[in-house]
């Protein structure tokens, strides 16, 4: 018998794009599903949606709590889920009809399990559901701890699905984000658990649209930057086993997402993270800031051409959304060639050539998983 997966979606008010979420659940080409909504205090219409789309669904539950954020909403989904697996999906993003069916093909090869957890690239989309960008694909099959902690390879709390089991395993979700005034990075500490034990798969495909908008939690820059780097740094007091070149890079990374992120409105703490930048690599901190200034030049001088000269509109999720890699419209190879033209992995230092034997590092068997399931 196929594996029952458990769809969990933590929601608060969010009544404009949960309609569209769910009929994007339901319509799965795999059918063993149960889908747990988590009505985390919404003030707005979210029960009524939940319960009118229940009378055309089956298999459909709402749990209803006090607002206490994402994580917490999300450990609720957990503890009600009944499936061998959990899928976890924002309220506000939405999964092509093969996204689960290809992950458990991956968890499961010929019925047997390989992995214990994997997640599928994903296209940003903006609140009409036009593609404004895509994630993009490292040239690893699956990632063990030294990988996700400098590559981040998921990006997004709605493309991963785990083991349950595994998933209680590790704890959960960590609520205490919340508590100390930080929001954004649960889902890569998360993921950084998993990975600390088991290597999680790689699906190659772009199965999962991710809504950014002023106003979801993925805008609150200033929180996710110092979440994020809050977030790495206890990850690296955790793994002294991590090579020294590892932990260097997974701190660069950490301030070049930042730095990206905070240019725009937060000029202040946008330079206290470059200072920080360049006292641990003052060459690379250059070289990206400079390479992040003639990106932004470039797109400036898009956006005035687009303004002079009619454009088509952006595709949208659904025209795109399923491709793989290789027949991605536009498609660059642009994974390592993305690494080695930005500087930060040499192809012919040493300690690159270290950190990708690193990645192929194994802490477990999959045989070797907790086997109660909670």
């Amino acid at each position: 018998m196929r594996p029952l997966v458990s769809v969990i979606i933590p929601a608060y008010n969010a009544g404009a794009y949960l309609p569209a979420t769910l009929d994007s659940v339901f319509a799965q080409t795999y059918q063993r599903l149960e889908v747990i909504v988590v009505d985390d205090g919404s003030t707005d219409e979210t029960p009524d949606i939940v319960a009118a789309c229940r009378e055309r669904h089956g298999g459909l539950r709402l749990i209803a709590k006090p607002n206490g954020g994402v994580a917490s909403a999300r450990n609720a989904g957990l503890k009600a889920a009944r499936g061998d697996y959990v899928a976890f999906l924002d309220a506000d993003d939405i999964w092509h009809p093969e996204k689960i069916a290809a992950q458990v093909r991956t968890l499961r090869p010929g019925g047997r399990e390989r992995y214990v957890a994997a997640f599928s690239l994903h296209l940003r989309i903006d609140t009409n559901g036009r593609v404004t960008g895509k994630s993009r694909a490292w040239p690893f099959e699956d990632f063990t701890l030294p990988a996700h902690i400098v590559l981040k390879p998921v990006g997004n709390g709605s493309s991963l699905i785990v083991r349950r089991d595994v998933a209680v395993a590790v704890g959960g979700f960590d609520e205490d984000y919340v508590a100390r005034g930080l929001g954004g990075c649960e889902d890569l500490d998360f993921e950084l658990r998993i990975a600390a034990q088991y290597p999680i798969a790689c699906v190659r495909n772009y199965h999962v649209g991710y809504r950014v908008y002023d106003g979801n939690m993925s805008s609150d820059r200033l929180k996710m930057a110092r979440a994020l780097h809050d977030m790495v740094h206890g990850h690296l007091s955790l793994h002294g086993e991590l090579s020294a070149w590892c932990r260097r890079m997974a701190v660069l990374k950490a301030y070049e997402y930042s730095i990206s992120i905070l240019r725009k409105r937060h000029n202040t703490e946008c330079i206290r993270h470059i200072r920080g930048m360049m006292s641990v690599d003052a060459v690379a901190a250059m070289r990206f800031v400079a390479w992040d200034f003639t990106r932004s030049l470039w797109r400036a001088m898009k956006r005035t051409a687009r303004e002079r000269v009619p454009q088509k509109p952006n595709p949208l999720y659904s025209e795109l959304a399923g491709y793989d890699l290789q027949a991605w419209p536009d498609h660059r190879l642009d994974d390592l060639y993305y690494a080695l033209s930005r500087g930060w992995m040499p192809a012919r230092e040493p300690r690159a050539r270290n950190f990708l034997a690193e990645t192929a590092w194994r802490p477990s068997e999959v045989a070797d998983c907790p086997s109660g399931m909670a």
